[in-house]
C-alpha cells in the first residue's frame, strides 16, 4: 500500500467555523496548556473562555449512539494501543458523499462506512475523543466532534453531559480512497463465506494450544487460504505442528497468504452475521479484500520469511560472526570456514518456514543398491542429521522450524552436520566411488598460494610482484606485506561491505604509521580480485594483528625471492618463488 499524493484542498462546506475572533487563542496557545485543576485565577475562568478555545476552523459531525456503536465494534479492534502513531488514531473521511471512519497502517485499511455526508474532508481523530461519546453525551444521544484544520489545535466532543478536549493531531498524506481504489482493482480468488462461520474458525484457528505457546514473544502468522468451496486457516504451533481450519465458501481457485494473527483477529471482531467476501489476492504484493455491508478491509500479506529472517540472522550472526548474514546467489548462508562446507537455507513451506543446514560430502557417486543400504544404516545411527543421495551427490542435512530457533539448537545441528560431512566423504569415496568434497580451508590455501599481487608503486602504474611478469629487481628494500579486508572469513560479501572495511582498515594501517599502497591480489586466470593495501615498514606479527582485526585467514609476505602464505589464526605457512 504505497503512498501517492493526495489533494487537501476541498471545500469543507457545511459545519466549518470561521476565522477566530478577535481575542481568541488560536494564536496564542497559553491557555490550553494549563495544569489540570484550576486554582486562583484560573477559578475565575467562565464557560465562555472555555468555549473560546474551540473558536477555530474545524470540521464538525455530530455523532449519535448508532455511529459511535459502529465506530467502536468495527474499528476499535483494529486501532493499535499507541496513540502516538498514525495507526493508533482514526481517521475521519468525508468524500463522495459518504461519511466514513477508518484505521490505516502500512499494513492495513479498515474502513467503515456510517452515514451520507456532502463535505469533502480527510483528518485525525484521537480515540479518546470517541470513546468519551457516552460521558459527554449524556440522555440525548448526541456529541458534536470538532477537529481542527491544523495541528496544534483543540480537538474536542462535546454534550450536554460534558466536554472533553484534546491536542489535535497533524494530517498526513492519506490517499485513502486511491488506495482502496488500487486494491479493489487487483486480481483476486473471490469467495463467499458465512460471516459467523469466518469468525468462529478464525478464532479456533489462532487459540493457543499451550500457555507456553500463549507467552511466545511472537505468535504464529496465519495462512489465509481458498481451495474451490472452502476457506481455511493453517498455523503452525511449535512441537504440535501444523493445524488447519476450513470453512465452505462459494468461490473459484486456489491460493494461500500469510497474515498476521492482529490483523485476523481485527477482521473477526469488526464482523456482523450475513454474508462476507473474502477475495484472496494472485499476487504476493496485494491485499486480502474483505467486504461486508458497511465495512470493508484490505490487509497485506506478510514478508513469509522477512520477520524470522531477521531473527534467525541475528542468532547466525551471534554464533558465526557478522560476515555469515551476507547470502550468496543461491541465497544460502555459508556457515563454516573450514572443513568441508556447510551451508543454511531458509526455506518457507506450507505455513512454515525451516532452516536446513546441509554439506555436499561427495560427487559424482553412482546410486546403487549398496550405496542406498549403507545410507539407511548411517541414518540410523545419527538422529539428528539425515544422509541423502541427490542425483549423484550425497548430503548431509537436518531441518529446524525457523519460527522457534535458539542458538543452541542451531549449534548443536551446525556441529552435527559439520561433523557427519567431514568423516563422511573420503570413508564413502574408497567403497563406492565419487569425489570427496575439499574442505574450505584447503579449498582456499590452495587458492592463495596461486594469487598474483600487484601494486600501485607510482600514481596510475600497476606493477606485479610476483609471478613471470614481476621485475627481475625486487623495488623493496626488505619484506613487505599484503593485507586486505575484503571477504571475511573466506565468506563472499558485497562490494560496497567490502568497500567499507577496506577504508577502515586503511585507517588502521594510518594509526600504525605504516607505509603503504594499493594492492590487488588476483587469481592467475584474472576471475577473481581483491583490492588490498601493500605495507611496510611492519614486522610480520604486525601485519598478521592487522589480518587478524579484519577477520582475515592469511596475509602475503614479499621478499626478493618469495610469495609466503602467512596463517592469521594458525601456524600455517606455505612459500612459492616470486618469479
Amino acid at each position: 500500500m504505497s503512498d501517492h499524493d493526495g489533494d487537501r484542498d476541498g471545500d469543507l462546506g457545511e459545519g466549518v467555523d470561521g476565522v477566530p475572533g478577535e481575542g481568541s487563542p488560536a494564536g496564542d496557545r497559553a491557555g490550553r496548556h494549563r495544569r489540570p485543576g484550576p486554582t486562583g485565577a484560573d477559578q475565575s475562568r467562565s464557560a465562555d473562555d472555555a468555549v473560546s478555545l474551540l473558536d477555530e476552523p474545524a470540521v464538525t459531525v455530530e455523532i449519535d449512539e448508532g455511529e459511535w456503536q459502529s465506530i467502536l465494534s468495527r474499528l476499535g479492534p483494529a486501532v493499535s494501543d499507541d496513540e502516538r502513531t498514525l495507526a493508533g488514531n482514526l481517521v475521519l473521511l468525508l468524500g463522495d458523499g459518504t461519511r466514513r471512519w477508518a484505521v490505516v497502517d502500512e499494513h492495513r485499511i479498515f474502513v467503515v462506512h456510517v452515514a451520507d455526508d456532502p463535505r469533502e474532508a480527510c483528518v485525525v481523530v484521537s480515540p479518546r475523543l470517541i470513546e468519551a461519546w457516552r460521558l459527554v453525551s449524556g440522555g440525548s444521544g448526541v456529541a458534536t466532534l470538532r477537529i481542527p484544520h491544523d495541528a496544534g489545535g483543540t480537538a474536542s466532543i462535546e454534550g450536554e453531559a460534558g466536554l472533553v478536549m484534546v491536542e489535535s493531531r497533524p494530517v498526513p498524506d492519506l490517499p485513502v480512497d486511491e488506495m482502496l481504489a488500487h486494491q479493489r482493482s487487483r486480481a483476486r480468488l473471490v469467495h463467499v463465506v458465512d460471516a459467523e462461520s469466518f469468525v468462529v474458525a478464525s478464532h479456533v484457528a489462532r487459540r493457543p494450544p499451550s500457555p507456553d505457546v500463549e507467552d511466545a514473544p511472537v505468535p504464529p502468522m496465519v495462512w489465509l487460504g481458498c481451495e474451490d468451496g472452502t476457506i481455511s486457516f493453517d498455523v503452525y504451533w511449535p512441537d504440535l505442528g501444523l493445524s488447519t481450519h476450513a470453512v465452505w465458501s462459494e468461490g473459484p481457485g486456489s491460493a494461500s497468504v500469510p497474515l498476521s494473527p492482529d490483523s485476523v483477529a481485527a477482521v473477526a471482531a469488526a464482523l456482523e452475521g450475513g454474508e462476507l467476501t473474502v477475495a484472496v489476492p494472485e499476487d504476493d504484493g496485494d491485499a486480502v479484500w474483505f467486504e461486508q455491508d458497511g465495512f470493508v478491509a484490505a490487509v497485506m500479506a506478510l514478508d513469509p520469511d522477512g520477520q524470522v529472517r531477521r531473527e534467525v540472522e541475528e542468532q547466525l550472526a551471534e554464533l558465526f560472526g557478522g560476515s555469515v548474514v551476507h547470502r550468496d546467489e543461491d541465497g544460502d548462508y555459508r556457515l563454516s570456514v573450514d572443513g568441508v562446507p556447510v551451508w543454511a537455507r531458509l526455506e518457507p513451506t506450507d505455513g512454515v518456514t525451516w532452516l536446513h543446514v546441509f554439506a555436499q560430502v561427495l560427487s559424482g557417486v553412482v546410486d546403487t543398491t549398496e550405496l542406498l543400504a549403507e545410507l539407511n544404516q548411517l541414518n540410523a545411527a545419527t538422529p539428528v542429521a539425515k544422509i541423502v543421495l541427490v542425483d549423484d551427490a550425497v548430503h548431509v542435512q537436518g531441518s529446524l522450524v525457523a519460527e522457534t530457533l535458539d542458538p543452541a539448537e542451531i549449534s548443536t545441528l551446525y556441529d552435527r552436520v559439520r561433523m557427519v560431512a567431514d568423516d563422511l566423504g573420503p570413508a564413502l569415496a574408497v567403497r563406492f566411488g565419487g569425489t570427496p568434497v575439499v574442505p574450505v580451508a584447503d579449498r582456499r590455501w590452495d587458492q592463495y598460494a596461486q594469487t598474483v599481487v600487484s601494486a600501485e608503486l607510482q600514481p596510475g602504474r600497476w606493477t606485479p610482484l610476483n609471478g613471470p611478469s614481476a621485475p627481475e629487481v625486487f623495488p623493496f628494500e626488505g619484506p613487505v606485506y599484503v593485507v586486505t579486508a575484503w571477504n571475511p572469513d573466506g565468506r563472499s560479501q558485497p562490494d560496497g561491505a567490502n568497500h567499507e572495511a577496506n577504508v577502515r582498515l586503511a585507517a588502521a594501517i594510518a594509526r600504525e604509521h605504516l607505509g603503504s599502497c594499493r594492492a590487488l591480489g588476483s587469481s592467475r586466470d584474472g576471475s577473481h580480485a581483491e583490492p588490498s593495501f601493500l605495507i611496510w615498514g611492519a614486522t610480520v606479527d604486525a601485519a598478521v594483528a592487522l589480518g587478524a582485526e579484519f577477520d582475515q585467514e592469511a596475509i602475503f609476505e614479499l621478499t626478493d625471492r618469495e610469495l609466503v602464505v602467512v596463517g592469521v589464526d594458525s601456524d600455517r605457512r606455505s612459500a612459492s618463488p616470486r618469479r
